[in-house]
């Protein structure tokens, strides 16, 4: 019965979601086949569309200035062209042999004189008509392609839509099909083993030869103790337990590969330290403060100084004296990366600079949530962001939002696109980034990992800088290292890392600047405005 309704349960996927071939295949699926094609299809059209634009413009510019050889060509091979030049030809035969003649005075060269200049005109306005002609025909014509691609596009834009809906579908009723399908597999195999247990036992059963096993009696009570000899057995176990204990830390730390210390950086990663930034969670005075707004809500916390230590560090180093945009990334997700970003933004903004932060992570947004706009706060889909500019679809002014604080101004993700490697690696993004070192002192991009997604590659070659984001409690040496190695194939400058969430370890580093720090600034504290 168990069997029937796993299997009832495979039909009712594929009748749900109207898919009658749901098993993997070495080959693709008709439904992946068509999106592929229909992508290749509008990538080809967004290209002529470009190019087609691009002819507009020279056309356009073509209409008031002189004339091309092409228009010229078309000029000369006019038939009224070459009759009117046939006549200036027999004109001029014409005057010469009247001059031979007449002389310079007579009034048969006179009229000559004036029939030439006459055809002369009439040549010139029959040029400036077949010039203009020709020009505004050529126009015309790009400019209806244009709306005839335009109209091409859209439709293909519809369809990739319904092909793209229908691929997700698919991958949902393929999930769910595996997972009906590894039940009905396990209940066959609960089945077979109960089918053998069965067949096994009546063969036991069956068997005359099989012994029959009797009951003799219970065993006596033994006499004294034979196990455990406390005397033994207590010494014993307490040397062996510590030699264990010993054994098991030393090799726990052995097989620790994550980037904890400054050691590790300087030891595996050969890239520089620019700043180690202690656990928050350590920090008494960061209780209810948000991880993102430490430099802000919390000034004299020793986090907080943490950061302005790594904007020194970073401006002594000079990468920021000759780079006005960076790019803040991480290996994986969830290593820091966004606060690293918005409090060194901070740091700037105490400086009297003027920063503006990018969020260029469409995966996984997170300024909408750190700086709402005051009519959305609790709408995750912002109206206009930077997946919407590099579509096309607003200009650089509409998505530039102030973050509340003075100086300190974001652009949000927006919505998800399609195609955010593309985005992110085009004219477009080149442009904003070239715009906006005009009018910002720092441009701070905030990207998605490296590890995960393809986009921070592209970012990377755009902006002046890029700064690693390690979390001692998350990340491995091994992702640290490939991180950095996939960074350089694409040339990136990596100007240095950050230690993010080192915790304080007893006689350690941070355990004794913890202690050192508050005894510092008590008495500053207590005269703070």
């Amino acid at each position: 019965r168990d069997l029937t309704s796993a299997e009832d349960a495979l039909d009712d996927v594929r009748k749900r979601w109207g898919f009658t071939d749901l098993e993997e295949h070495d080959f693709q699926h008709t439904i992946t086949l068509k999106l592929n094609k229909l992508e290749i299809e509008r990538d080809d059209r967004l290209l002529e569309m470009n190019q087609i634009k691009a002819n507009i413009e020279t056309l356009k510019r073509q209409a008031t200035g002189p004339v091309n050889e092409q228009v010229e060509h078309q000029i000369e091979s006019d038939p009224v062209m070459l009759s009117l030049a046939q006549q200036l030809a027999f004109q001029k035969a014409e005057l010469a042999a009247r001059l031979t003649k007449l002389g310079e005075n007579h009034r048969a060269v006179r009229e000559m004189r004036e029939l030439i200049s006459k055809t002369l005109k009439e040549r010139q306005v029959r040029k400036a008509e077949i010039a203009e002609q020709t020009r505004q025909s050529n126009l015309k014509n790009a400019q209806d392609t244009m709306v005839i691609l335009q109209s091409r596009l859209e439709e293909l834009e519809k369809l990739v839509q319904e092909a793209a809906a229908k691929k997700r579908d698919l991958d949902i009723a393929r999930v769910q099909y595996e997972q009906r399908v590894s039940i009905r597999d396990e209940r066959k195999d609960r089945l077979e083993e109960t089918k053998s247990a069965i067949e096994a036992l009546k063969v036991l059963y069956d068997a005359p030869e099989t012994p029959k096993v009797q009951s003799m009696g219970h065993a006596p009570v033994p006499l004294e103790v034979s196990s455990p000899k406390w005397q033994i057995y207590f010494p014993g176990g307490t040397v062996l337990g510590l030699m264990l204990g010993v054994g098991l830390a030393f090799l726990i730390e052995l097989l620790n590969d994550l980037v904890r210390t400054p050691i590790d950086v300087v030891r595996y990663l050969n890239v520089p330290l620019l700043g180690v930034i202690p656990d928050a969670a350590e920090d008494e005075q960061l209780l209810g403060v948000d991880r993102c707004l430490i430099v802000r809500q919390a000034p004299y916390s020793i986090v907080s100084e943490a950061y302005r230590r790594f904007r020194a560090n970073l401006k002594l180093s000079g990468a920021v004296e000759a780079s006005k945009s960076l790019l803040i990334t991480s290996g994986m997700a969830g290593d820091g990366k966004t606060s690293l970003a918005v409090n060194l933004a901070t740091t700037f903004v105490a400086e009297n600079k003027k920063v503006l932060l990018i969020d260029a992570n469409f995966w996984r947004p997170s300024l909408y949530e750190i700086f709402p706009r005051p009519q959305a706060a609790n709408d995750k889909d912002e109206p206009f962001g930077l997946s919407t500019m590099l579509a096309g679809l607003c200009g650089y002014q509409e998505i530039i939002r102030p973050s509340g604080i003075e100086g300190f101004d974001v652009i949000g993700s927006g919505p998800l696109p399609s195609n955010p490697a593309e985005l992110l690696g085009g004219a477009q993004m080149e442009q904003l980034l070239k715009h906006q070192r005009e009018s910002y002192d720092y441009v701070i991009v905030d990207g998605p990992p490296v590890l995960l997604v393809g986009d921070t590659k592209v970012l990377a070659k755009l902006v002046d800088a890029t700064i690693l984001v390690f979390n001692a409690g998350a990340t491995r040496r091994g992702a640290a290292q490939r991180t950095i190695r996939e960074l350089r194939e694409v040339n990136a400058t990596i100007v240095g890392c950050v230690l993010l969430a080192v915790r304080a370890m007893k006689g350690g580093y941070f355990h004794e600047q913890f202690r050192s720090y508050q005894e510092y600034q008590k008495p500053q504290l207590a005269h703070s405005i």
